[in-house]
């Protein structure tokens, strides 16, 4: 994980680390490719987080919100080839993504946005909710690809490289008008 402009603080050293150490559980994505070729995702998550010391914590959950596009003119074969030829038309990308039968390579935009509870149900999970806190002021943007096979387009897998922001880095250069 990156964090721009700077080098991550303690505090998110400690939180990317749950983050580095955390399962998917659950999870549902809305996907709508339109004859363009622009693929919409809207997905949820949630994430079971949670080690102090080398031992799981148990239940400790937060939620994920995953948003972003892709563009299937830049998607390519298993073998490395543009799905239809460049400067075609969207759908010709569109109906190529649809008939493939031997995978595909597509570069994603993501943003993930967490929500993290405010309080457990003990201590341990107090703690790791405490230093997961700065997760739910940070927007993270992915930068990656995905992996599909076959012709229903199963998610092989999934690289992202993270970028976080958080809401404390902006700093205001004049007051609000009242």
């Amino acid at each position: 994980m990156r964090n721009l402009p700077g080098v991550l603080s303690p505090e998110e050293q400690t939180a990317w680390g749950h983050l580095v150490n955390a399962s998917i559980v659950s999870g549902h994505d809305w996907v709508f490719i339109n004859r363009d070729a622009v693929v919409d995702f809207d997905s949820s998550i949630t994430l079971k987080v949670g080690q102090l010391n080398g031992v799981a914590v148990d239940g400790c959950f937060i939620a994920g919100r995953v948003r972003g596009r892709a563009d299937l003119r830049a998607c390519l074969d298993a073998n490395g080839q543009p799905l239809a030829t460049p400067g075609a038309p969207g759908e010709d990308f569109v109906k190529a993504w649809l008939a493939q039968s031997s995978g595909a390579n597509l570069p994603l935009l993501l943003s993930v946005a967490f929500d993290v509870p405010v309080k457990g149900f003990n201590d341990d999970q107090n703690q790791v909710y405490a230093e997961c806190a700065v997760l739910g002021r940070s927007l993270l943007i992915g930068l990656g690809m995905a992996n599909f096979s076959g012709k229903s387009s199963t998610t092989d897998s999934i690289r992202l490289d993270l970028y976080a922001g958080g809401l404390s880095q902006y700093k205001p250069n004049r007051r609000p008008r009242p």
